[in-house]
């Protein structure tokens, strides 16, 4: 199971550059940036996993801070539509003259025998 793969499959969707991790450009933006945060065995049962929680982080990357909260909406949506779940979101510090805010979404995985 590959979540980042899934997890660009899902965000090529919408009309933006995606990138895996940090854009090395933040000219072009906006930009969207994703990665695995974490994977998480939620559940076993006779030394099986059932159960995976994977965590993702996008990042969206624009010229001010309403393009990157309009953006967040439109991966909120898409993301729901596939199953995730958003658990945090913030801005974060303003190091260019380009805005972030990150965003983190949790689905819960069903492991196939």
């Amino acid at each position: 199971m590959d979540a980042n793969k899934m997890v660009e499959e899902i965000l090529s969707e919408l009309p933006y550059t995606v990138v895996f991790k940090n854009p090395e450009c933040k000219v072009n933006v906006p930009v969207i940036s994703f990665f695995t945060l974490s994977e998480v065995v939620s559940m076993m049962a006779d030394n099986r996993v059932l159960l995976k929680d994977i965590t993702v982080q996008i990042d969206v990357w624009a010229k001010n801070p309403m393009q990157c909260r309009g953006i967040e909406d439109e991966i909120s949506e898409i993301m729901d539509k596939n199953g995730w779940m958003k658990i945090f979101a913030m801005d974060n510090e303003k190091k260019s003259e380009v805005f972030n805010r990150s965003v983190k979404y949790v689905k819960v995985f069903t492991m196939d025998e």
